[in-house]
């Protein structure tokens, strides 16, 4: 039991500081980046708005940034590219609605992460985070069972 509960030395959640500026899967459903603006470098429009363009892709659940954080709302999520997996499907690759009257939407030039151990290694750290923060709460729980 030592053993393991010495995670619960750990503290910093590792998501904080993983880098999602690049594609993990081919199409991308699982970006939370940055990205703003189309492959030809026309702003996106946000999310939350309906100008210049009415939409319907309103539901958080149906992009990343509520599978990353259950408390996120469509505001978050900004103009930011993403990919938003409504009924089982997706498109390609990360797109937005744009700024421009005149196109719609457009794919966003979202560069593919170059190692797949790099992707592994930060799902192991979110492991071994989450499985402290359980350790911490059974410690605190056995020790208020001694009082």
């Amino acid at each position: 039991m030592s053993c393991f509960c010495y995670l619960a030395e750990i503290t910093e959640d590792p998501t904080s500081t993983l880098s999602f500026e690049c594609l993990r899967t081919e199409s991308g459903e699982d970006y939370v980046g940055r990205v703003n603006y189309s492959l030809s470098g026309i702003p996106c429009q946000k999310w939350g708005d309906n100008s210049p363009h009415k939409h319907g892709y309103n539901d958080i659940t149906w992009f990343a940034d509520y599978a990353a954080n259950a408390n996120a709302i469509i505001q978050d999520v900004v103009n930011f590219c993403r990919n938003p997996i409504v009924l089982s499907s997706s498109d390609a690759r990360p797109w937005c609605y744009t700024t421009s009257k005149d196109i719609k939407y457009a794919y966003c030039d979202i560069p593919r992460c170059k190692s797949k151990y790099v992707y592994a290694r930060e799902i192991s750290a979110i492991v071994v985070y989450l499985l402290s923060k359980i350790c911490r709460k059974m410690l605190s729980s056995w020790r208020r069972s001694l009082k």
